[in-house]
């Protein structure tokens, strides 16, 4: 029952899009019962799915898109394999997907993805704040890009709200008033019909 518990909680963990608390339920099954073939199958797929997100990220902060696009696909090929599924976490990648293609010029393949990651995670109470907030930064900027101004400033200023009004959040409120504004900005350049 123990083992099935923990695979149990991997789903689960996985269903909020937590892949690392996923991977450590794993782990904790492998300690208990290391001759566990399917368990040791699934921690090696889910390690590799992590560590795929991981190179995306790398090459999207550098700018290569088309390297980011290409480990995005692995990591989808290799979640095929996996017991664990799930929607939110799916939603993370189509996020990722969100950003690779807007950089690349493709705003309207981009915004797909990016509109049902935003559905599907502002639409869970399970999801955690900082994960909507992230849904709503990555279709903002992706917006902007696509000099959709209007709707960036939606996007910003939910995000905006998803933080909290504490010590702790302080800089990064600022931070986002600061593109806030500066998009609310543009938005009047546009809809003046003065385009910068």
């Amino acid at each position: 029952p123990r083992m099935i518990a923990v695979t149990l909680g991997a789903n689960a963990a996985m269903q909020l899009g937590l892949s690392n608390n996923a991977l450590s339920f794993y782990q904790t099954v492998l300690k208990f019962d290391p001759e566990q073939a399917k368990t040791r199958k699934q921690y090696r797929g889910l390690k590799k799915v992590v560590k795929l997100m991981g190179k995306a990220d790398e090459q999207i902060e550098k700018g290569y898109n088309k390297a980011a696009a290409e480990h995005v696909e692995d990591c989808l090929s290799a979640m095929r394999g996996l017991d664990v599924d799930s929607p939110l976490f799916r939603s993370k990648i189509q996020l990722k997907q969100c950003t690779i293609l807007s950089g690349m010029g493709k705003y309207e393949e981009a915004l797909n993805h990016c509109d049902s990651a935003v559905e599907q995670l502002t639409g869970h109470d399970s999801v955690s704040d900082a994960s909507k907030k992230e849904a709503y930064l990555v279709r903002g900027e992706a917006l902007l890009l696509d000099m959709d101004y209007d709707e960036a400033v939606q996007d910003f200023r939910a995000a905006f709200d998803l933080v909290p009004e504490d010590q702790h959040n302080m800089q990064e409120k600022r931070e986002l008033q600061h593109k806030l504004q500066q998009t609310q900005r543009q938005q009047d350049l546009w809809n003046g019909g003065v385009k910068d």
